[in-house]
């Protein structure tokens, strides 16, 4: 369990609407199905990529993540090496944050939100990703997680009073059951509304621990679409919402590294 802040010791929000957004992270090569599968439901889904990855053994090649970009998924970023940003120095972690940002906009990706890798974080960390220019940052945990957390809260406003520390349930697993993460959604429905984030990896057949089977997501989205319109599935940036800001390079570089930084 990840601790809360003082401000979230509370197990209920009340809210209009509950809603889910699916992140993916780690640019991992067996995600790309996932494109299709969301958009044959009519939702959009959070690919977290790493920039320097694009093509590399087992990970996605740039034409797939401009291919999920295109169908209306939201890219987001996860540094450039997958890096633990609070054992970092400053310096290095605004290298990692800011760089992979600057990066991925120069590809032409509208980026604004960012998942912090292994969940990791802290209140320095949580300043430099707003200094590179993101507009939210996913955490991992921080919720009830089947079972666990006692007293932690079911779920969040929406949007969450910290925009770079939004919380999550645990992140799935290749033993998470398909009811498993339903409940998280029910939990949030049942206790007042809000947001509710939820953190995948790996797609496949028990190829990894920290993997959904195809069939089990599947099934998961079919659930998802038949509880709308009271329970919505959106993308971050739908949800915090926020201009894209221009890249922030570290060390600083004197011409923008966007193909088209006013982003028409």
């Amino acid at each position: 369990c990840v601790a809360p802040g003082e401000d979230e010791m509370t197990s209920k929000v009340v809210n209009a609407r509950t809603v889910v957004s699916l992140t993916f992270d780690d640019t991992l090569a067996d995600q790309f199905q996932v494109g299709d599968m969301a958009a044959a439901r009519g939702m959009r889904v959070v690919f977290y990529v790493n920039s320097p990855r694009f093509g590399t053994s087992g990970y996605m090649t740039k034409a797939q993540v401009i291919a999920l970009e295109q169908q209306g998924h939201e890219i987001g970023g996860h540094t450039l090496s997958h890096a633990n940003l609070p054992t970092l120095s400053d310096a290095g972690a605004r290298t990692e944050v800011c760089n992979d940002r600057a990066a991925l906009l120069a590809q032409g990706f509208r980026v604004t939100s960012f998942a912090y890798p292994f969940g990791a974080d802290n209140t320095s960390v949580q300043q430099i990703v707003k200094d590179c220019g993101y507009n939210s940052a996913r955490d991992v945990g921080g919720l009830r997680s089947n079972g666990a957390c006692p007293g932690f809260p079911w779920t969040k406003p929406v949007p969450p009073a910290n925009l770079y520390m939004i919380r999550t349930n645990d992140s799935i697993h290749s033993d998470t059951s398909l009811q498993v993460i339903e409940q998280y959604v029910i939990d949030a429905e049942q206790n007042g509304g809000g947001y509710v984030p939820i953190v995948f990896h790996h797609v496949c057949d028990g190829c990894d621990p920290d993997s959904v089977s195809a069939a089990t997501l599947a099934a998961f989205l079919d659930w998802l679409q038949q509880r709308a319109p009271a329970t919505q599935v959106g993308t971050v940036d739908q949800e915090i919402g926020g201009a894209v800001l221009p890249p922030v390079t570290n060390p600083p570089t004197t011409t923008n590294l966007a193909k088209n930084p006013s982003l028409e």
